[in-house]
Parts: C-alpha cells; structure tokens; sequence
C-alpha cells in the first residue's frame, strides 16, 4: 500500500538570508496542520534554521524549501542550485564562533530520518519527523536508506547520489 504524499504548500523561496526567519515560520506554520505537539514543532522549526542556514552559508542561489506530509512522517527540505561554494549563496561570510557548525548535529539528534545529497546542480537536505513525535530509541531513528556522505561524490550509481526516496518509502518500495 502506497501513502499519499501532499505537498502542504507550493515551494518557498528565500531570496536573501533577512527572509530566512520568516521562511522558517512559514515551514512551523505549514508544519502545524498535521502536528499538534509545540516541542515537536520547535524542533521542526529549528531543523528548519539549521537547514536554510547551512543553504545559505555554504549553497548556490536560489534556495527553495518544501513541506510535505503522508499519514505518518512530515518531510522538510532545502533545496540549493548546486554544490557547496566558497562564500555560499547570499556572499562571503566567516566567522570564529565556536557554534559554528552544528547544523547537521541538530537535525542528526531530532529527526527520524534525514540526508544531505549533493549534486553538480544541485544540493538538498531533507529531514523527516513522525507525526507522532520523535522516536526515542536510536533503532527507531536510522532510516532505511543507506549513509549518503557529506558533501562529495559517491562512489556507487556512477558518481551520482540518488533522488530523495519518496517519503515514507522503504527500500523494498523502490
């Protein structure tokens, strides 16, 4: 039996990183039809942050962010138009902050499921919740679908990483 995937909302598009903020309470907003837990939403919100933050530091113009939900998990994913470059999307940016780089930990710690898959025109990082809550034990948060690595080519498919599975699928769906 297949779910049925909605797309809660057409894309959203961030055109510069002062919109980064209101994107993010669009995605909350969006995320609120199908959950009613307000932790699970801070967590979906600040996934979100870390998400468009790293598309914005480390990505290629324009970013797009998509909210989609089945009967059992809601997905979010930044998309970019390419692999990571020096300067990111919006300028150059540096810092010696010593939270710099957290991003992909927080989303590790409270998504059930997420990856980072990079292309030549193309970047996306999607994270997956379940409508219930987040799962508690680590068994239940590894996703099916194997490691993709960080930021590079991969060496099986012939250097290219796969699309997205579909939410909610299993490898034996595909």
């Amino acid at each position: 039996m297949t779910a049925v995937v909605e797309l809660l909302a057409p894309p959203l598009a961030l055109s510069s990183a002062e919109k980064a903020s209101q994107v993010r309470r669009e995605v909350r907003a969006l995320s609120a039809k199908v959950i009613a837990s307000s932790d699970l939403l801070d967590d979906i919100e600040s996934m979100t942050a870390e998400g468009i933050a790293n598309a914005v530091l480390h990505g290629t113009p324009a970013i797009t962010v998509t909210v989609t939900a089945d009967d059992a998990r809601l997905r979010v994913s930044v998309q970019d138009r390419g692999p990571a470059r020096k300067g990111g999307c919006l300028g150059q940016i540096t810092t010696d902050r010593i939270d710099y780089g957290r991003g992909l930990t927080i989303i590790e710690a409270y998504a059930a499921a997420w990856s980072l898959i990079t292309e030549r025109k193309r970047t996306c990082l999607w994270f997956e919740v379940d409508l219930d809550g987040c799962p508690t034990d680590m068994e239940a948060q590894t996703s099916p679908w194997p490691a993709l690595p960080l930021g590079g080519e991969s060496s099986a498919g012939g250097g290219k990483f796969p699309t997205p599975p579909a939410l909610g699928s299993t490898p034996e769906d595909q």
